[in-house]
């Protein structure tokens, strides 16, 4: 068996080959189309066990290489750096440091997710940053207006939402100084656009929730729509990967963070390293649950008591994804009980 290190580039990879001992067999600068990467390994000719990190298109490379490796492993790039840090930084160091961290069995992996699960996911990164972009454009035309101290703004002040129906119907008729109502227009115009891809992107997650049983299970609980189920469904693919609802929450980054020196222990705001898609998903839940179920709401009303809004949010967050744990992996959904008291410290609310 040979280890090799893949140093991977937009243009070019570079590769570091090793033997069980450490012995350099081979290095190499390819280039990075798909022919190129299979001629390589196939002249090789030996079963060949890879390493690359977890850059933005490793599922690319994985499919790839899935023809021609016998195994693959996909490395953690934090935890990477941190132990094969160097003062000599290159290209080939790199693909030598993955190399050798493989065959020491000390390369800290990251999790691979299937292709189907791999595809989801890209959707949903598609229309979070469709939303994204709506936002950004209803933000440019609320600048637009104030830019002129608008006076119809004050009709469309008393809108709760001036792009709804009725101030949308408002806005077309609005006329601006110079060129600006055709600037106006044109915002609107894709303002317009971008909700009919989001209402289409909406009702792809509805279908695709109506046929997972995991997605309709995880709509039982409360603060969690289709949009945050299909994401959590999806962003934890194999719940049985995590021992505990503990490697969840940290997994999510809403475990708080700890400082110990000199005998003392303190805890700070959260870690924030992790899944930040399941993070907001969780904080997202945790401002809506409160409203819809009297656990939550009791739950959170008593942190916050003590501990102000903020915290009450993120306690609230931790605990979801708890009983996120918990329906997982009984595969039962969430049931709602009035309790005169809540659970104590290190108890979790899971499913029946």
């Amino acid at each position: 068996m040979y280890y090799v290190g893949l140093d991977i580039h937009k243009k070019y990879c570079i590769s570091a080959v090793m033997d069980k001992e450490g012995k350099m067999i081979d290095r190499a600068k390819i280039d990075s189309n798909p022919q190129a990467l299979k001629n390589y390994f196939e002249k090789v000719n030996e079963p060949c066990h890879i390493a690359m990190e977890a850059c933005y298109n490793w599922g690319y490379y994985m499919d790839i290489l899935g023809e021609v490796a016998d195994e693959i492993s996909l490395a953690h790039p934090l935890k990477t750096k941190l132990i094969a840090e160097a003062r000599i930084k290159t290209d080939h160091i790199d693909a030598k440091a993955l190399a050798d961290l493989l065959r020491t069995n000390f390369l800290p992996l990251s999790y691979i997710p299937g292709k189907e699960t791999r595809q989801v996911k890209s959707y949903l990164r598609y229309r979070a940053a469709l939303t994204a972009l709506s936002t950004q454009i209803k933000n440019k035309i609320h600048a637009l207006l104030d830019q002129h101290v608008f006076l119809e703004k004050e009709t469309l002040a008393q809108l709760s939402d001036i792009f709804g129906k009725q101030g949308l119907e408002l806005l077309t008729k609005v006329v601006l100084p110079g060129d600006d109502t055709e600037i106006l227009k044109s915002w609107l115009g894709i303002l317009e656009h971008l909700h009919k891809e989001i209402l289409r992107a909406n009702l792809w997650t509805r279908n695709h929730v109506k046929e997972d049983s995991i997605c309709r299970i995880l709509k039982s609980i409360p603060g969690i729509g289709d949009t945050f189920a299909i994401l959590i469904r999806y962003e934890i693919d194999e719940i049985d990967r995590f021992a505990s609802a503990k490697k969840l929450v940290g997994y999510a980054g809403l475990a708080p963070s700890t400082f110990s020196s000199g005998g003392k222990t303190r805890h700070g705001g959260i870690t924030k390293q992790g899944n930040k898609w399941l993070r907001w998903a969780f904080v997202e839940a945790a401002q809506r649950a409160p409203a819809t179920s009297p656990y939550f709401s009791q739950y959170y009303e008593r942190i916050k008591e003590k501990a102000g809004w903020d915290r009450a949010r993120i306690a609230t967050a931790r605990k979801i994804a708890e009983v996120v744990f918990g329906v997982m992996k009984n595969e039962k959904p969430y049931q709602e009980f009035l309790l005169r008291s809540l659970p104590s410290k290190g108890s979790s609310r899971l499913a029946a």
